[in-house]
This record gives C-alpha cells, structure tokens and sequence, in this order.
C-alpha cells in the first residue's frame, strides 16, 4: 500500500478550519434570540433573519476553503507549504466575519 504524501493531504487542515466554522455558523444560527418588544418590530427580528445570514457565511466559507485547496494544488511544490498557510487564515478571516455577520444579523443571542 502507498503512503499518502503531503501533496496528497494538503486540503485535510483547510477543510477541518472550514467544517470548525461551519459548525459555529450552525450553532450560532440554532442560538435563542431575544428582540426588543417594540411595534412594528426591526426587520432584523424577523424569524429567519439569523439563519439566511449563517447560510450565507456557511457558502463563503466553503468557497474560500475550495479556493484554497485550489489555489495549494495549482501553486508550484515549492510554494505549496506557504499557499496552504495563506488560505487557513484566509478560510479563518472569512470565517470570523461571517460569525459576526450571523451573530449581528438578528436581536440579542441568550446563553
């Protein structure tokens, strides 16, 4: 049996930041909410309001993690080490703004 190479599993750190933040998005999104008691209530109290923006973060993070592994594979062996670094903080900034963006996009999180 052949052993797997670095070239081989260079998208396996990628993709565990991206499922880590995907996770985060699903658990921020799932999170009880607390709205101000005002008539009309904000458009941002609306019951799906949380959720269309974790869906959302969720698909930018999986596109820049594919964009990074993508980016790894086609970059020459050389420069493969510093690619893969370049897209995890890549895949975490993106993933950082979608958990604010989530967490901002809907009243008051409870925990």
């Amino acid at each position: 049996m052949a052993s797997i190479t670095s070239v081989e599993r260079a998208w396996i750190p990628t993709l565990i930041t991206a499922g880590v933040f995907w996770l985060l998005l699903l658990i921020a999104a799932l999170m009880p909410e607390i709205c101000p008691a005002i008539s009309p209530a904000p458009a941002s109290c609306a019951a799906d309001a949380r959720e269309t923006a974790a869906m959302s973060g969720a698909v930018l993070v999986l596109a820049a993690a594919a964009a990074g592994v993508a980016a790894t594979y086609l970059a020459p062996a050389r420069a493969r080490p510093i690619t893969l670094r370049w897209a995890m903080i890549a895949v975490a900034v993106v993933g950082v703004v979608a958990l604010a963006l989530t967490v901002g996009a809907s009243g008051f999180i409870v925990f």
